[in-house]
Parts: structure tokens; C-alpha cells; sequence
């Protein structure tokens, strides 16, 4: 039976590769799916699609990490007898999900990995209520987000962030974070500098960040900067764009169902790439898997 795709496109990812979702929709239709696409108009409109969309086998995020955030939320909080498998059309400055699965941006081949790929359930987070797939967490990638601009993104791409990261480095450097997290049934307290907790091997862009982490595990893995001060968050930012964050001794990463930030009151938590949280938060693996389409 031929899959039916609901596809939702953030207009603002990725402007230049616009071509490569009309070349796929192209190819799934000459596959023999039945294919429609809606345009995303404002902030959470994605939410409101995946939530509300009927006639569909399939609703595809075609965008990046922020439109994945948004359509797997939307997915989740429908019943789990009604909800749509999930897959993506890499088009942002970054997908992670993408890069973490291997999808080809080949179209030929990235139109038959939706047509015909294998179903995997993975785990979804949930943060305060609000679900994501890959990651969230407080501390200077969470405050950065507020530098980052559509035009900013547009000129810089991928440099946009490292931009962003510096000026939350001089504005939030020296912030400490209290918290919590669950281990063997147990809470343990920890005061630390960072928090980024993570569904996949993979934080904001091609870098490991926690090699151990797996989309389906079940996990969340829990990555605790325990330093403090702004001399140590750029050792761990310049560790972790050489891919080698999780070898610092004073990085601690821990696997967790459960785990609290409880302070600074009123700090921005991320989700997925965008702020839509602020402290305190408690963070849990959601009940329910997400049925996703991956490469074979």
C-alpha cells in the first residue's frame, strides 16, 4: 500500500534548498505516493498541523531541528490509535535527526527511504509537558538562542551559532544551575554550569556529544558541565566542536527516565533548537515511542 504524506514545510529553513523538497515530492509521487504539502505560517502553526491533520500515513518535518521539535509535539498529543508515523526532509541550517539517522540527501534515494523505509519506535522526551526527539537543556546553548535571527541565519548559516554562543558566553558565562536527576530510584543533587540532555549521540550540529546514546534505547542521556565559570564553558565549546566533549573528566554524563532543573528561576530552556521553556523544568521519557521512518 502506497504511504500517504502530509508534509510540513517551515518556509524560513533552509531558502536555497527549496528545490530539494519540490524534487522530492516529484519523486514520491512518480513512486506512487499521494503527497501534499502545507507551508507553515507563524511559530507553533507545525504543532497545530501534526496535530490536527487527518488522511495521512505519514507527516514529514521538512525544515530543521525546531519544525522536527514542533511536528513530533504535535504528533504526540494525539491518541496513539490516531497518529501518523514521522519523518523529515532535512532543509534548516541543522537536522540533526537527519544527520543521526544517516538520511541521504540524495533525492532519488531520500525519496525512496520515505517511500519504502523501515519503521523503528523511538523515544521521545518530554520537558513541563512540551515533547521533543533529540534534545534540551539549559545553560549558554539555551541562552544563545535568543541571539539567533532569521536573517542571521540566512547570511552565516552554521557560523550563525557560533556567534550566538559567544555573546550567551558574556552575558550568562557565570550561571549556575541547580538540579536534580534520578538514578536506580534514587535523586542525587548536583550544582553545575551546563546541562544538555540528549536523546541521540549527537548536540546541535554533527558533533558526539554521548556515543552511548541511541534514538530507540529508551534513555535519555544526561551531559553535566561540573565546572563552573566562563573559562570552562569554553573549554567544553571548543572540546566539543572537536567532537570531544565526553572525554573531559569534569563532564559527567549520566542515563536517566527522570531529572529536574530547578534554578535559576526564569532562565530560557531549549528544546529541539528553539526556547519555548524556562525554569524550573522537569524532564521524563515520554510513555508512548514515535513510529519513525528511517533509511534501511
Amino acid at each position: 500500500m502506497n504511504r500517504r504524506f502530509y508534509i510540513i514545510h517551515n518556509p524560513m529553513a533552509g531558502k536555497r534548498r527549496h528545490r530539494v523538497l519540490a524534487e522530492t515530492v516529484r519523486e514520491l509521487s512518480e513512486l506512487g505516493s499521494l503527497v501534499t504539502v502545507q507551508v507553515t505560517h507563524n511559530v507553533g502553526h507545525a504543532i497545530e498541523l501534526a496535530r490536527d491533520t487527518k488522511d495521512a500515513d505519514v507527516i514529514v518535518a521538512a525544515g530543521g531541528d525546531g519544525t522536527v521539535g514542533e511536528v513530533v509535539h504535535g504528533l504526540m498529543t494525539r491518541p496513539q490509535h490516531d497518529r501518523p508515523l514521522f519523518a523529515t526532509i532535512p532543509l534548516g541550517t541543522v537536522n540533526v535527526l537527519a544527520v543521526e539517522m544517516g538520511l541521504e540527501n540524495k533525492l532519488v534515494a531520500l525519496a525512496k527511504t520515505l517511500a519504502t523505509g523501515k519503521i523503528r519506535q523511538m523515544t521521545v522526551g518530554v520537558a513541563n509537558g512540551r515533547h521533543f526527539m533529540l534534545a534540551t537543556g539549559a545553560g549558554v546553548d539555551a541562552a544563545a538562542v535568543r541571539y539567533l535571527t532569521p536573517p542571521l541565519k540566512k547570511v552565516f548559516g552554521q557560523g550563525a551559532y557560533y556567534y550566538a554562543m559567544i555573546r550567551a558566553l558574556i552575558t550568562e558565562g557565570n550561571t549556575v544551575f541547580e538540579m536534580e536527576v534520578e538514578v536506580d530510584g534514587v535523586w542525587q543533587k548536583f550544582k553545575v554550569s551546563s546541562v544538555i540532555v540528549t536523546n541521540a549521540t549527537r548536540f546541535g550540529g554533527p558533533h558526539v556529544v554521548a556515543p552511548d546514546a541511541r534514538l530507540d534505547d529508551g534513555m535519555l542521556h544526561v551531559l553535566l558541565g561540573m565546572k563552573h565559570g566562563r573559562w570552562n564553558l569554553m573549554r567544553y565549546g571548543a572540546a566539543y566542536l572537536r567532537g570531544k566533549l565526553f572525554t573531559l573528566p569534569d563532564v559527567r554524563i549520566i542515563t536517566a527516565l527522570r531529572l529536574r532543573i530547578l534554578s535559576p528561576i526564569g532562565k530560557p530552556v531549549q528544546l529541539d533548537g528553539d526556547n519555548v521553556l524556562t525554569l524550573p523544568v522537569e524532564i521524563s521519557v515520554a510513555k508512548e515511542t514515535l513510529g519513525v521512518i528511517c533509511p534501511d
